[in-house]
């Protein structure tokens, strides 16, 4: 609720669409989590004119 999201699922629906796969299978692969922690993922603002 805190981050405007109206139930689990509706979170859950949206976790999916931008990391492609639910946040149960995220902490199941150790490397994809690490992946997701580097710095600058989705830092795009380079690439745009701000």
């Amino acid at each position: 609720m805190e981050y405007g999201y109206s139930d689990q699922a509706h979170m859950t629906r949206e976790f999916v669409r931008w990391f492609g796969r639910s946040p149960e299978k995220l902490r199941q692969n150790p490397s994809a989590m690490s992946d997701l922690l580097q710095p600058g993922l989705g830092n795009w603002s380079e690439e745009i004119a701000l």
